[in-house]
């Protein structure tokens, strides 16, 4: 039981109170802990509820831990680990949550203090056993959760100026034929190495209609496999179904110049320079790159000088 003295502010719309220094704390007492029972059926509006300590009952995960340590709830709110790491994956439950009421980045937390207050946890069925190809066609769902085993880095790591480090890499399965991009903040470039194996436990998503996997758990092997290209004689019908992979185009022709460094192609997606710098304009006898999609087209991205042959 406390006395303090301070002052009542708004940070980021979540109201605080601050004080000078620990002088401003004085404790008087001790008493029992009160959590308040809430029905999030019946909330029309978290703030009321605002940092306190409240029980919601029974909750079912609708996603898996994200980068940031949350799980979404069934209830509307999000599960967060503020104070405590707990155990969770898409489609636990439990029986009876409580915790702290957190409000930031727009939305609601509850943020549990300790195993106590996750009560009647029962684990989610996991991810399903699949390959690159599974996540591309379909076979996993849209925020499912898939593990990859034996998978091949198909490319270098994708550095983010802006933040100073890696965003992510690409794989495809044993063999080739298949290939995803996963989304990997921070990655190490040590790791990421062409032709590295790993397993990988991730959330299939689609960001701006290119297929990703996202909250990744990656397991390196320290072994390495070549890397198997998908071989294009001539331009398909729809890349979409080439979305991710590394391919070798044969008998390219580079025909114009573009904006932000890419050059147009007689296969019809642009060469982008993403990894290194575009051909120049000419024939080619091969141009190997990573399939991808973004601004609403699809684009070639060689991942060294090798992968341009004169």
């Amino acid at each position: 039981e406390l006395t303090i003295t301070g002052s009542s502010v708004e940070y980021y719309d979540w109201t605080e109170f601050s004080v000078a220094d620990t002088s401003a704390i004085e404790i008087t007492g001790s008493v029992d802990v009160t959590v308040d029972s809430v029905d999030p059926a019946k909330v029309e509006d978290w703030e009321v509820w605002e940092s306190c300590l409240i029980g919601v009952g029974g909750a079912e995960a609708t996603t898996n831990v994200n980068g940031y340590g949350e799980i979404e709830l069934d209830n509307g709110l999000v599960l967060d680990n503020w104070f405590y790491d707990y155990e969770g994956e898409k489609l636990a439950t439990w029986t009876d949550l409580q915790g702290l009421l957190l409000y930031n980045f727009e939305t609601w937390k509850l943020a549990p203090r300790d195993a106590d207050d996750l009560g009647g946890y029962t684990a989610g069925p996991g991810p399903t056993l699949g390959t690159v190809a599974d996540t591309q066609d379909g076979t996993i769902a849209t925020e499912d959760t898939v593990r990859l085993e034996g998978v091949v880095v198909t490319s270098p790591p994708i550095y983010n100026k802006d933040d100073e480090k890696n965003d992510g890499f690409h794989i495809q399965d044993a063999g080739g034929g298949s290939g995803v991009y996963v989304y990997a903040p921070g990655v190490s470039s040590d790791d990421v190495v062409v032709g590295a194996v790993l397993n990988i436990e991730a959330t299939v998503i689609e960001f701006y209609e290119l297929t990703e996997l996202k909250d990744a758990d990656l397991e390196w092997l320290g072994t390495t496999a070549t890397v198997v290209p998908t071989t294009v004689d001539e331009p398909p019908a729809d890349w979409e179904a080439l979305e991710g992979h590394l391919v070798q185009l044969n008998g390219l022709e580079v025909t114009n110049t573009a904006d932000y460094g890419e050059v147009e192609t007689s296969f019809g997606p642009n060469i982008d320079d993403l990894f290194t710098d575009s051909p120049d304009v000419g024939a080619y006898s091969s141009v190997t790159g990573i399939v991808t999609f973004s601004y609403g087209e699809f684009k070639i991205l060689p991942r060294d000088e090798n992968d341009i042959v004169e």
